[in-house]
């Protein structure tokens, strides 16, 4: 089950942030910049990986699932999209690590607009900051998130006309009510019992939808946007979301999903690994657009 929660935040447009670099490590095959900005008040922190290569790049902005997470470190993820010419930026979630504020304000079951919209305005100032610096593409930088960034990264892609492109892996598109209820029924444990898998769906079309609801906002973003699902998610209702993108799709023709058929709801999780084509296609979808 996806966590939820509820919010101080203000569901207002970020302004853009002036990021503060606080150290540079240059290694054999890239460069990390710690980066320091603000959002809301606080002060947020995390580390760019950048090529070394010359040139103005495309980057990504990671924004977490649920629950307190620190910024992610130099692995397969971050090396592959690196060697493809594309920077990456994670921070500590705000509360976490070097992080200043409260953590995990959408984590609890009653979350709506304001609780989502505070990590919406921490991943646009994030963005902003990345924007700043040397060597970044400024028209070309997206968000790439997981699980519970399905409800954020909407939002953030429709309050901030700098969102380039958006990768969301494991991320529902159903509200928030309608993912507790599956995650209830699967026990938030991965699926393949087809049989099983299609009682849980008629008992999901019999209860009417509660809590946010990110269609409005998926309806709202402009922006190529790529998302990527294991059919075997006991967490995220992978037929329903589905669904909910072809709807979109018939009135837009930059919206691409691909269903791995082995895969669960830790599609980009480094331990157990995810399946091997999984990271391929996102870099894949980032060439293919113009984003390497």
């Amino acid at each position: 089950m996806l966590l939820l929660g509820a919010s101080c935040g203000d569901d207002g447009r970020s302004a853009e942030p002036v990021a503060t670099s606080t150290e540079t490590t240059l290694t054999s095959d890239h460069r990390e910049v710690d980066l320091e900005f603000t959002s809301g008040g606080d002060r947020l922190a995390g580390t760019l990986f950048a090529p070394l290569s010359g040139g103005s790049h495309a980057a990504v902005v990671w924004v977490h699932g649920s629950g307190p997470s620190e910024r992610l470190r130099y692995g397969p993820l971050v090396q592959a999209l690196v060697e493809s010419n594309v920077a990456f930026f994670s921070y500590d979630k705000r509360g976490v690590g070097e992080s200043e504020g409260e953590c995990c304000a959408a984590d609890a079951e009653d979350a709506g607009l304001e609780a989502f919209g505070e990590q919406a305005d921490d991943a646009i100032a994030a963005l902003g900051a990345v924007r700043s610096q040397p060597g970044i593409d400024p028209e070309r930088i997206g968000f790439l998130g997981v699980s519970q960034a399905g409800w954020i990264v909407p939002i953030a892609a429709t309050r901030s006309d700098a969102v380039a492109f958006t990768v969301l892996a494991s991320a529902p598109t159903v509200p928030t009510g309608e993912e507790a209820l599956y995650s209830r029924l699967t026990g938030d444990a991965d699926i393949t019992d087809s049989v099983r898998r299609d009682e849980i769906s008629a008992e999901l079309a019999s209860h009417p939808d509660s809590g946010f609801d990110p269609g409005p906002f998926l309806q709202e973003m402009t922006s190529p946007g790529l998302w990527l699902y294991g059919s075997n998610d006991g967490s995220v209702p992978v037929p329903e979301s589905i669904a909910v993108l072809d709807r979109l799709k018939a009135g837009r023709t930059n919206i691409t999903y691909v269903v791995f058929p082995t895969g669960g709801h830790g599609l980009l999780d480094v331990d157990p690994p995810p399946p091997q084509d999984v990271i391929p296609t996102i870099t894949g979808w980032l060439s293919d657009n113009g984003f390497t």
